[in-house]
């Protein structure tokens, strides 16, 4: 009998504790990874937010207006410097921030409006498409090493089902780049 299990980890660490996983679904940047790696995608990453604060506080028509909004990341995450340092620009000091350690949470301060966070093509798109969610502004960053990776044990051969559940997962993951 075969059977798939989700387990959520927090940080990038050991995923085959027992050794008994054959393949593992992680974020971060695949230097520090525990095994094989195979990128799922590149991050593209671009600001989000509700509609209801463009409705609400006027229209975001480049990147100093996104300033005069309380902007949403992750804690230790560098996206809004990245992403202003990319379009010539600082983040000024007096600008509002508001961090969550949970990227979910980012997103769900955005669609209530709180501010504007710094979605991706993976976890944002579902969100984009059904309209919870908007991009102010065209364009996006590319991160240099970040993204999603399929870990898979060193030395290990995969079974027929994790090669199918693999090749799956590759092909969705390149399909939702595309839809977002």
């Amino acid at each position: 009998m075969s059977e798939l299990q989700i387990l959520s980890m927090p940080e990038w660490g050991e995923p085959f504790p027992d050794g008994q996983a054959e393949l593992a679904i992680m974020f971060g940047d695949p230097s520090v990874a525990k095994g094989e790696t195979t990128p799922l995608n590149q991050m593209e990453i671009f600001p989000v937010c509700s509609p209801i604060l463009i409705n609400r506080d006027g229209d975001i028509k480049r990147t100093r207006d996104l300033t005069r909004h309380v902007l949403l990341d992750g804690v230790g995450w560098t996206h809004w410097n990245d992403w202003f340092s990319q379009h010539g620009q600082e983040i000024p000091p007096t600008v509002r921030r508001l961090s969550f350690e949970d990227f979910n949470q980012n997103l769900a301060a955005a669609r209530c409006g709180i501010g504007i966070a710094m979605g991706d093509n993976i976890t944002a798109g579902e969100e984009l498409a059904q309209g919870a969610l908007v991009r102010p502004l065209i364009g996006f960053i590319k991160s240099a090493t970040k993204g999603y990776y399929i870990i898979t044990q060193k030395n290990r051969d995969h079974s027929p089902l994790a090669k199918v559940f693999i090749a799956w997962v590759v092909n969705e993951a390149q399909a939702t780049v595309e839809f977002a």
